[in-house]
């Protein structure tokens, strides 16, 4: 989904997240400060300095004329194949069924994102489960109302 791949960097762990950083450091800063300086030749000198420099920025710039800076950290990082979204739902308090209207709501938005079939929403919390105990007690209400009248 392209929303959790705008905002990546919220879904890795400490550890990713400072291999993203680490990583960050030592391969933009050089090219940002050579860039402020306007200076080739204190990038490479910035380089120099490391003890292991990545060139792949500079070998890319020489092929392409200009470097995906985004495509150089993404290797460092381990896609999730899940993702939890928190929503805190406020019930209606002048509805008959709040818990009822809560689920149609969260229904109706998963219906609206027109998700892919690959993508599984299980919606779970309170009012997922108050919705199901209250809708259990009615069918059972409505069995035991049935079997009186047969009775």
């Amino acid at each position: 989904m392209p929303w959790f791949e705008e905002h990546a960097l919220g879904f890795l762990s400490q550890q990713e997240f400072e291999q993203v950083k680490q990583s960050l450091e030592e391969t933009v800063r050089p090219a940002v400060v050579a860039a402020q300086a306007n200076s080739l030749e204190l990038y490479l000198a910035l380089l120099a300095e490391s003890e292991s420099p990545n060139l792949n920025p500079l070998l890319k710039a020489t092929e392409d004329n200009s470097v995906d800076w985004q495509s150089f950290f993404q290797e460092d990082v381990t896609l999730p194949s899940a993702y939890a979204i928190t929503l805190v739902a406020d019930a209606d308090s002048t509805a008959t069924e709040p818990n009822r209207a809560i689920m149609n709501a969260i229904a109706s938005s998963i219906k609206q994102a027109d998700l892919p079939a690959s993508i599984n929403v299980k919606v779970t919390g309170q009012a997922a489960l108050d919705f199901d105990e209250i809708a259990d007690a009615n069918n059972s209400i409505a069995v035991a109302g049935t079997a009186s009248l047969l009775g």
